[in-house]
C-alpha cells in the first residue's frame, strides 16, 4: 500500500452510514454519521468532503455538487439539504437550501417544521430560526433572530430581531408581538416595534 492509499484509507474512518444511499461518494471524510435514505450524499467523490457531522433523516444533509460542509448537526427528513457548515438543524425541510442553488445554510440555527427553508444560496448566514416555517426565504439577510410561527419570512436585510406571529423585522431593528412590521411598505432601519400589529404598515425610515 502506497502512503497516499494509507492516507486515504486513515481519513475514511471513523464513519457510520445507515441507509440506502447513504454518505455516498464519501471517498476522503471522517467523523461522521449519516442514518437514512441518501443522508449526507455527495454527488460526486470530488463534493462534499467535509468532517465531523450527524446527519439522521431521509435527504437530511444532501449536498449539491460543488458544496463542501462540515461540523453539523442535522436532523430530519430533507433538513439542511444543500447545506453548507456549521448548522444545527431539526425539523422537516428545515435550512434546506434555495432548490435551484449550490449553496445553503452556513451558520444556522434552525428548529421546527420547514424553519430557515429556501434560503439563497450564498447570502443568507448565522441565522437563528426558531418555530414553524420561521425564516423562511431568506434572500440575503445575516446575523438574525426569527422566534415564532412565520416570523421573519421573505427577510432581505440583517441585524435583525422578530419575534411573534407574522412578526418581520428589517435592518438592525426589533419587532416583538403578533404581526409587528408584517406589512413593512419599504424598507427600514433601527427601528422598535413592540405589541400586536406594532408598526404593521410603517413607511419607511430610520430610526424610529
Amino acid at each position: 500500500m502506497t502512503n497516499k492509499e494509507r492516507n486515504q484509507e486513515w481519513k475514511s474512518k471513523c464513519n457510520t452510514f445507515i441507509g440506502k444511499e447513504a454518505g455516498i461518494n464519501q471517498a476522503t471524510t471522517s467523523r461522521k454519521i449519516a442514518i437514512g435514505y441518501q443522508a449526507a450524499y455527495a454527488s460526486s467523490t470530488t463534493s462534499n468532503q467535509g468532517e465531523r457531522g450527524v446527519y439522521v433523516g431521509c435527504y437530511a444533509g444532501k449536498a449539491a455538487s460543488t458544496t463542501t460542509y462540515s461540523m453539523n448537526a442535522i436532523v430530519g427528513d430533507l433538513a439542511a439539504e444543500k447545506c453548507r457548515e456549521r448548522n444545527a438543524v431539526v425539523g422537516y425541510l428545515a435550512s434546506r437550501g434555495y432548490y435551484y442553488s449550490s449553496g445553503g445554510a452556513y451558520g444556522h440555527s434552525s428548529l421546527g417544521f420547514q424553519a430557515g427553508f429556501n434560503n439563497y444560496m450564498w447570502y443568507a448566514n448565522y441565522n437563528t430560526n426558531l418555530g414553524y416555517d420561521a425564516g423562511t426565504t431568506n434572500s440575503q439577510g445575516d446575523d438574525n433572530v426569527f422566534i415564532g410561527r412565520q416570523s421573519g419570512n421573505f427577510n432581505n436585510s440583517s441585524f435583525g430581531i422578530a419575534i411573534g406571529y407574522l412578526a418581520r423585522s428589517d435592518a438592525n431593528c426589533v419587532a416583538i408581538g403578533n404581526q409587528a412590521m408584517t406589512s413593512v411598505a419599504n424598507y427600514s432601519q433601527q427601528c422598535t416595534a413592540i405589541g400586536y400589529r406594532a408598526g404593521y404598515k410603517m413607511g419607511g425610515g430610520d430610526n424610529k
